[in-house]
């Protein structure tokens, strides 16, 4: 009886080894070399960026897979690093991508990216267990913009949404400036609009705009500070969530 449940339970095994042979995830395995803990937000089209996920420095951790239109922020504490266009991570073959089905994603095969980020805040690919590589098309990817703590002083963000949702960061716009709160548009990002306003208007702005936020079921990200030290996740008007950098 033992020797039959034994070949039972091989049996199902070996199904759902064969059966799901075309299910595949990705993900991106991330090591941080520049010295410092950083924090890593992906930011997928149309999507609100995904909780950022902490590096020490030494360290690496897995990310989400990377998509063709999908951009990364990387935080030091000081600065934020805009990455526009990771989409090359994607296409990465030979030695910086390994694949094995025995993970978390079991019985689902799971490709792994191998990606870096050096201490000139650029991306690198590196081979399956972390040695040097000649770099692929696109490498090494270079951060598009960047913005440190002291470019927040003079107008600060106080909100930005996916492009999907910029209808809600106009509306929200609209009504900070009913209320008398200077505010302008930020430099778009792929993918993502912001919104600035003077930073002696800041606090107040930020307690306003939660008010027309909840008012309007808009879906917006919140700064929690002129610093840029994090924000808040809105959608459809309610708080469902926290980052913080």
């Amino acid at each position: 009886m033992n020797s039959y449940r034994g070949g039972m339970l091989l049996a199902v095994l070996l199904l759902a080894l064969c059966g799901n042979g075309c299910c595949v995830g990705t993900v991106t395995k991330v090591r941080n070399n520049t010295g410092k803990e950083i924090s890593l937000s992906v930011i997928n089209a149309g999507q609100i960026p995904a909780l950022p996920v902490t590096i020490p420095a030494g360290s690496s951790r897995i990310c989400s897979g990377v998509m063709m239109d999908t951009s990364w922020v990387v935080s030091d504490g000081k600065s934020k690093f805009v990455f526009n266009d990771v989409s090359p991570i994607g296409t990465m073959r030979g030695k910086s991508r390994t694949e094995s089905r025995f993970t978390s994603m079991f019985p689902c095969n799971r490709i792994t990216q191998h990606v870096e980020v050096e201490t000139n805040m650029a991306i690198y690919a590196v081979g399956g267990v972390g040695q040097e590589i000649p770099q692929p098309p696109g490498f090494a990817i270079q951060c598009t913009s960047t913005n440190s703590a002291t470019n927040f002083k003079e107008q600060p963000w106080i909100a930005f949404a996916s492009s999907r949702h910029a209808g809600d960061l106009l509306l929200l716009k609209k009504k900070l400036q009913s209320e008398h709160i200077h505010c302008s548009d930020g430099k778009s990002q792929r993918f993502t609009d912001s919104l600035l306003v003077d930073s002696k208007d800041f606090m107040r702005a930020r307690t306003v705009a939660i008010t027309i936020i909840t008012a309007n079921s808009l879906t917006v990200n919140l700064e929690v500070d002129a610093n840029s030290n994090g924000y808040e996740l809105w959608e459809n008007g309610k708080k469902i969530g926290e980052n913080y950098f």
